[in-house]
């Protein structure tokens, strides 16, 4: 594959990183989720789709800032390194938080004790 379809490839995967993370954010804050427990509202399929769809955008952002970057190498010089790696890395923890949100919340919000099985001194806190 020639690097100009490498390329061509990168920018699409950085619009549908934005359409998928912009659309994710709109329909968040948009539609309720039909739970004012919050334990509740993590394992529902409707926040597995949201956090899913907004991890995948953050990969095919991390894929379409490398392509970007590597396009323009020469270019950019010590100042677009930099900005590239801040970048790259922000967008990273992003990605990993993302990642936590979809794999650790869930699991954990499961098993969530009733104020009835945690001792009176525990509850409190």
């Amino acid at each position: 594959m020639s690097s100009a379809n490498l390329i061509r490839l990168g920018g699409l995967a950085t619009i549908l990183a934005g359409a998928s993370v912009i659309t994710t954010t709109v329909v968040a804050f948009v539609v309720p989720m039909g739970s004012t427990n919050t334990a509740e509202e993590f394992v529902t399929s409707g926040y597995a789709w949201l956090i899913w769809s907004l991890v995948v955008g953050f990969i095919l952002l991390q894929i379409g800032l490398v392509t970007m970057y590597a396009e323009r190498l020469e270019a950019m010089g010590v100042i677009g390194l930099v900005g590239f790696v801040v970048a790259f890395f922000s967008t990273a923890m992003t990605l990993g938080y993302g990642l936590a949100l979809t794999l650790v919340v869930p699991a954990v919000a499961g098993v969530t004790p009733t104020d009835s099985s945690v001792p009176s001194c525990v509850a409190v806190y």
